[in-house]
């Protein structure tokens, strides 16, 4: 706010307010624009741990039941701070931070299924060659879910002559690839 005596900039942060007062003009500007390039920088930097942590937890491997709860706060946090200050962030930040935040940000509230079909598609589409090559005839749709799908416990179960040990061979040699 412009006053009399200089102006005043009022941060509310944490829930507190806190003013700057009697700033001149030309000093207000700078502070201005020194404190939205500090709090981008902050905010890109959170984006990017996040959407990296996501990653490596949803992309990279399937999302287990033990680290749904790591997974739901990663995107719960994300979701809630966005959406307190969607338009400030969209003014503020690139593109590609408020597409990783909104692509977190649709994953709550977390459900599981649907995390889980999000990783599948990702990775039918990436390893569709390894899919096609690892047996001497490509796997069955089944076939690359049941290698696809590593929770902390599995079982593959099916009728005798359909597959279950190029499923067994592919899930080996996957986890092998993909470290």
């Amino acid at each position: 706010k412009k006053r009399l005596l200089g102006n005043t900039y009022k941060f509310e942060t944490l829930g507190k307010s806190r003013e700057l007062k009697y700033l001149e003009s030309d000093n207000s500007s700078e502070l201005l624009s020194l404190v939205n390039r500090k709090i981008k920088y902050k905010v890109n930097a959170y984006i990017n741990l996040a959407y990296s942590d996501f990653s490596e937890l949803v992309y990279r491997h399937y999302p287990r039941d033990s680290q749904l709860a790591l997974i739901e706060e990663i995107v719960k946090d994300v979701a809630i701070n966005y959406g307190k200050q969607k338009a400030l962030w969209k003014h503020h930040l690139d593109n590609g931070d408020i597409h990783r935040a909104e692509l977190l940000a649709r994953f709550y509230p977390l459900n599981p299924e649907k995390l889980r079909a999000h990783h599948e598609e990702y990775q039918l589409k990436q390893r569709q060659e390894f899919f096609d090559n690892v047996e001497s005839n490509p796997l069955t749709q089944d076939q690359r879910l049941g290698v696809l799908r590593s929770n902390d416990r599995n079982m593959v179960l099916a009728a005798a002559g359909t597959g279950k040990t190029s499923v067994m061979v592919a899930k080996s040699l996957d986890i092998i690839e993909r470290g």
